[in-house]
Formats: C-alpha cells, structure tokens, sequence
C-alpha cells in the first residue's frame, strides 16, 4: 500500500448605570453523514488510507487526513492487509516525551482487530484528533487550542464557520487522564460546542470498553502553523497563524455566541473591566474596592465593571470583556479573553512578581496574533510586599521542605527564589509566586496606565477596511508601557529594550518614545527561551 504525501457569576459596580475562508482540501469529504452503529462483520471489508501536507524539511510538522480508521480503547487503528509505515508528525507543540507528542496509529490485519461480538461499532463520519496539554486551563484551551484546532479542520476538513449541527466529533488524544472524568472546565465544554454539538470523547474512557468507532475522515497534527506561547515561532521551525485563519477562527465564535466580532471601542460612555478573581483561587485583587474608587473618581461618567470569571459561562466572559474600552487583569487564563477586545481597545496586563517580567511575553504573542491588534499596556508590580503569598499549599511541597533556613526565609520576606537546586527555583517561579499569589495593586501605577488606555481609545480612529492576506496584513505598532516595552509592525514582535510611552500620531495609529532608563530583567525572557530551545532540539 502506498501512502500519499502532499507537500507544502457575575458582579457589577459602576460609576453610572451601565468571511468565510476558502481552502483546499487535501482529502474528499463528500456530503455530512451522521453516525451510524454497525455490527464487528460489518468491519471485514475496512481498509485504511492516509494523507499528509507536509512543511518542506520538517516531516514532523504535518497535517494529516486518515481514512477509515477504528479507534477501540487506548487505540487508533490502521487497517491494512501488508504492513505499512506510517507518517510520524506532532499532534502537540510542547517539548514533552515522544509517546505523547507524536500520533501513534498501530497497523493491524482485519484478522488482528479481534474486537469481540459484544462490541458496538458506531460509524463517524468526520473527526479530529487532538492532544490537550493543560485541558483544565482556560487560557490554554480558548487562547491555543482551540484557534490551532479550528485550523486543522478547517484546512483538512472545509469546517471554517460554525455550524449548530455540524457533523464533527473531537477525540482526545491523552492517555493520562483519570478515566471518568471530565477534565475540562465547564466554560471549555461550551467553547467546543462551537465547532461540534457533540461532546469530546477521550481515548481509553471507561463509558466506551465495549464501543469502537470506525472514521472515515479523521484529520490530526499541528502543522507548520500554530498559536501558542513561544511553541509557534521561527525558534522552533513553526509560524503564527496567518490573520485570515485567525480571523475565521474569531467568526466561527461569533457566530456561536452571538458576539460582533467587527465591533469598534466603546467610547460613550467608557468601560473598564476588570477581570478580578476569588481569594480562594489566587491572583485576587485585594483592594479592588480601593481600585474601583480611584478609577469612579478620576472617571465620574466611566462605567467600572467587575466581574469574576469562576462564576461565569464562556458567552458571559467573552460579552464581557467585548464590553470593554479597557480590560484589566493580572496574569492568568482570563487572558484568552483578549480574543473578543473590541478595536481600539487597550489591554493592562498586570504581573505580579517583579522578577518575572517575562510572563509578558505570553499576551505579546497573543496580541500579535489578533487580527484586531488591541493595545496592550504592561505594567508590573514592583514592591515585594504587595505580594501575598498563599502558604498552604507551598508548605506541604517536598521541594520548599528540602530548601535550607535562609532559602525559606528570604522568599517570605523578600519574594526572591532560590538559585539552586534548579527544580526549586523552577517551582517558586513558575508556581508559588505566580498561582500562589494574591496582589495589593499600587493605585497610583495602575491609575497611570489607565490614564495612558483613555487617551489612547480617545484618540482611536476607525480604520479603512482591511484584507488580511498573511501576517504582513496592514502595518501596525503596539505601544507597550510598563517592566518591558515591544514594537510590532506587519505581524512580527520584537522585544524593546527600553521601556516605551505611548504618543498618538496624526494618523490616529500608536507609536513609542523610549524612556531614558533601560529594562531590567531582559535577559530573564532569553534564558527561558533558550531553556525550551534545548529541551526541544534534544527530544530531535
């Protein structure tokens, strides 16, 4: 047999009342066909068949069609009467072990199947095969996989807009989850509901031990084109989605929850909403009330929504933050919310820890990748002591118990992380002072950045129609204030090394003025890179 290989809740306190795409297909769909049951004889005539695209030099970096393929149990099955080998490529972008990250299919014999006369075969007609890192993340799940989900079926299987009743099923490819469970929140279960009315199915679910399903169109990998933090750029041989696809992507939930997603800034009057959450899920706003004063004070006629996503439906938060001339939040999955930022809007991504600027780089690589291109103001924390650490968790850690006296010392009284050993120093960055933190925001900072987000939408100007034809798309600069400044222009990021203040120009677009003073910690989002850089080329 020969393969085919194709290159190339929600709580409110105001100051006032408050294109279809046109792609290829790799493989022939035909007309939708709902599923159907068949008995294990009906499987004797089966034989499989498969089809790549392929990314010229990297056979990793596939999209690929499977045609008629079981998948019983833990397994996706090739039928085939000679054996095959079959094209290896990335079903994730994340530099994890091989078994997870590459589609494993087993070849088999129609003999070899061997499911048993009690096993129900239901046929699905069209299917995609995903792995989800982080399924119980928000931020991940709407920010990354789904805009990469929805290229994959778009491009493989002609589904680029939303149909209430498309004839799609969605396979999950992990294999560590706990059988039984549902490990997605309940804002992603809606999410998926705008490519597929049916719900998720995991590999290796107990519900399924006498189930099989027989696809006739399955399509997997992530390709050469992603959106995903740092994973989908030149550093690891991939590209951003173009601005079309993304902008599809935008439509498709649009359409879904009845969201404008051509919608401009809000300006009469103006709305802040901040994203805040509760003490108990960390990254709270301890003096939010205090917050919600300074702005109804400075800004009499604004309405200030609050609004705590734990409470809320995936319609609810993308309304909301949709609502908003400036969105407020610290860092955290309330960030895939950018996605439904009105143009001309202004984005205050707030990080806690002074000494991980670098986690600004996430809603860079986000707002690059919005056809929208909201401005997105950075702002830091830059007392320790504003830094409210939740204890409980971190001292029942192994890894906390095993630091010397002044190691424990110095990171509750000074918020500094331990040098060594690296795993402890990994974890209190990446962890204890990020999801482990509460934050006492500096009124005076955030009211300066909000400040600089009022002058900006006021002088918003709405632009000419655009066609976006690839990520050069029109010309476009993010003025970027706080710990770390960035310019972007024609769809490519660059981080500044000063930090910049925002200016309007005559023709209603940002530019930046560097400030006198040099960033401090650049270094920090380099050596991060490089570390991702050498976990990725070793698994090579």
């Amino acid at each position: 047999m020969q393969l085919r290989h194709r290159p190339a809740s929600l709580w409110i306190a105001g100051c006032t009342a408050f294109a279809l795409l046109a792609f290829s297909h790799t493989a022939s769909v035909g007309q939708a066909q709902r599923t159907t049951a068949y008995s294990t004889s009906d499987l004797s005539n089966v034989r499989s068949s498969v089809e790549c695209v392929s990314e010229p030099g990297n056979p990793l970096y596939q999209m690929c069609t499977y045609h008629n393929i079981i998948v019983y149990g833990l397994d996706v099955i090739y039928i085939s009467d000679v054996p095959v080998e079959l094209p290896k490529f990335d079903v994730t972008w994340l530099a994890i072990d091989d078994s997870y990250k590459l589609m494993h299919v087993k070849v088999m014999s129609p003999a070899e199947l061997g499911l048993g006369p009690d096993v129900q075969v239901e046929q699905i007609n069209q299917a995609a095969f995903w792995f989800f890192g982080t399924a119980d993340n928000y931020g991940h799940c709407l920010g990354e996989y789904a805009p990469s989900l929805h290229n994959l079926i778009c491009k493989l299987l002609g589904l680029c807009t939303y149909d209430p009743a498309a004839d799609l099923r969605i396979f999950r490819l992990n294999q560590a989850h706990i059988p039984g469970e549902n490990p997605f929140p309940a804002a992603i279960n809606e999410a998926w509901k705008c490519f597929t009315p049916s719900p998720v199915l995991h590999l290796g679910h107990a519900a399924y031990d006498k189930k099989a399903f027989l696809v006739s169109n399955g399509v997997a990998g992530i390709g050469a084109e992603c959106r995903a933090f740092l994973w989908c750029d030149a550093n690891f041989g991939r590209r951003p989605l173009s601005l079309d696809v993304m902008k599809s992507f935008q439509h498709r939930l649009g359409q879904c929850i009845g969201w404008d997603d051509s919608a401009l800034v809000p300006r009469d009057p103006m709305r802040v909403v901040i994203f805040d959450r509760k003490l108990e899920s960390r990254r709270a706003i301890l003096n939010i009330a205090g917050v919600q004063n300074a702005i109804c004070v400075r800004y009499p006629a604004a309405e200030v929504n609050t609004v705590y996503a734990e409470d809320m439906s995936f319609k609810q938060q993308a309304l909301a933050a949709a609502s908003a001339s400036i969105l407020i939040l610290i860092h955290g999955a309330s960030l895939a919310n950018f996605l439904f930022l009105p143009k001309g809007s202004v984005g205050i991504h707030i990080v806690g820890d002074p000494g991980y600027i670098a986690l600004h780089q996430w809603i860079r690589d986000f707002a690059r990748d919005l056809p929208q291109k909201p401005t997105v103001l950075e702002m830091t924390n830059e007392a320790p002591w504003r830094m409210h650490v939740v204890p409980t968790a971190i001292l029942q850690d192994g890894i906390y118990q095993n630091l010397d006296h002044q190691q424990q010392r110095d990171f509750w009284t000074l918020k500094t992380c331990p040098a060594e050993p690296q795993e402890a120093a990994d974890k209190c960055r990446h962890v204890w002072l990020v999801k482990q933190l509460n934050l006492d925001l500096d009124v005076a900072q955030l009211m300066g950045f909000i400040e600089r987000g009022v002058d900006i939408v006021q002088s918003f100007k709405p632009p000419a129609a655009v066609q976006y034809d690839s990520l050069q798309g029109s010309p476009s600069l993010f003025g970027v204030a706080g710990a770390a400044g960035i310019q972007a222009a024609g769809g490519e990021a660059t981080v500044g090394k000063a930090r910049s203040m925002l200016q309007p120009t005559e023709d209603g677009r940002m530019s930046t003025r560097p400030l006198a003073h040099v960033q401090k910690g650049s270094g920090n989002l380099r050596a991060h890179k490089q570390r991702l850089m050498r976990a990725q080329r070793s698994r090579r």
